[in-house]
């Protein structure tokens, strides 16, 4: 599962001049690509080989860091990134070329033996000199260190509500970026391609027995069920845009329809509410809908097949399919751009994808157009 990590990696591959600046250099790390400034002398400031901390996309950084590593406008007295505090890493396109993440040199040192150990993290808070110095090495995870979070935005009023607390019931789920796993699936596998619609999460649980108020179905968002939290299906949550999508499954017999076949069994649904008034594409809907993208039958994923059968045998609408057949980077590339396949009038969010055979692998693919897109400030989970 997918979390938010700030690592200290190692450059693989050599160190390219960008093709249409001078002055920028690119960066390959795993499947993301980094854009960075040369040094005076008109020579790379990384090479192949060097350990660097890769700050990825949707990162905010604090006032210090971004004031020791040349990202900070002393004229405007603000930084030099994006969002309404200039201080979050976004994708952006530079010359031509798309880059995702910065990064930031770890510098070699000698401990007190004289021996070279793999590297050191200089922390100057509040910009008053004061050093902290920290000792890494490859695959460290140092956001808490630098202190460097993942950025969250409010959460609009239809999308909150009252909760229960149902630890150890409801899911944490989440899954990576192929980029950061680019080798994830063979070249010869077998893969399943959905549409990454831009909605927001929700996971419908049915569970055995009573675990509150008489009710043995709750309703959750992604972030809420990470930490174990539910939204109560009570009157308090009558303008909840979770509990009106359990709500539409009551009313029209699936959730009953589910419990009848599989019964004393846990069934969980992962979807996408997405339409008007739930992000900032539309998809040209006049209200939110549902698309099932995952199912869980006990503590096992359907795999894309059964999922098929399941969400066709329940009346379920599904997340777009794309393509069945063999992992290609190139034709995967293509089903990531473009349009949406539901309204054809806004760009594609990107593409999710599952191997049909074999131990579950799932990652996700977004477009650097959406990335790009102006107005995304409703990334909610």
């Amino acid at each position: 599962m997918s979390d938010f990590e700030v690592k200290v990696v190692r450059i693989e591959e050599p160190v390219e001049d960008h093709p249409n600046a001078d002055r920028l250099s690119l960066i390959k790390i795993g499947g993301y690509t980094c854009i960075s400034a040369k040094l005076e002398d008109g020579s790379h400031r990384y090479k192949q080989g060097d350990l660097v901390v890769y700050i990825p996309e949707s990162a905010v950084v604090p006032e210090w860091w971004l004031k020791a590593n040349g990202f900070w406008d002393n004229d405007k007295d603000r930084g030099l990134l994006s969002g309404a505090s200039r201080n979050r890493v976004k994708a952006v396109k530079l010359r031509g070329v798309f880059s995702q993440g910065i990064l930031q040199a770890v510098c070699l040192a000698e401990d007190d033996n004289g021996q070279y150990i793999e590297g050191e993290q200089g922390h100057y808070p509040n910009g008053q000199g004061y050093t902290k110095v920290e000792f890494v090495c490859e695959g460290d995870n140092v956001a808490e260190f630098l202190g460097i979070t993942k950025y969250e935005p409010s959460v609009p009023q239809n999308m909150i509500g009252a909760m229960g607390a149902l630890y150890g019931v409801t899911l944490k789920y989440d899954f990576d970026s192929i980029q950061k796993q680019p080798k994830l699936f063979g070249s010869t596998e077998s893969v399943f391609v959905t549409e990454k619609l831009h909605g927001t999460n929700i996971q419908i649980g049915i569970v055995p027995g009573k675990y509150e108020d008489g009710e043995d179905v709750y309703v959750t968002s992604k972030g809420l069920g990470a930490r174990g939290f539910n939204l109560k299906n009570t009157e308090d949550n009558d303008g909840n845009l979770y509990v009106k999508e359990l709500r539409k499954l009551i009313a029209n017999g699936t959730i009953n329809l589910i419990k009848m076949a599989y019964p004393n069994r846990n069934v969980r649904i992962f979807g996408e509410v997405y339409g008007y008034n739930v992000q900032d594409l539309s998809y040209g809907l006049a209200e939110p809908q549902l698309a099932v993208f995952d199912v869980m039958v006990d503590d096992e994923y359907l795999d894309p097949r059964d999922l098929n059968t399941f969400c066709h045998s329940f009346y379920l609408p599904m997340v777009p399919v794309l393509f069945v057949g063999t992992f290609d980077t190139t034709v995967l590339t293509n089903l990531r751009d473009g349009t949406d396949t539901i309204s054809n009038s806004h760009v594609r969010e990107g593409i999710v994808i599952k191997n049909v055979d074999g131990p579950r692998k799932i990652a996700k693919w977004v477009s650097p157009d959406y990335l790009l897109r102006k107005g995304d400030t409703t990334e909610y989970s």
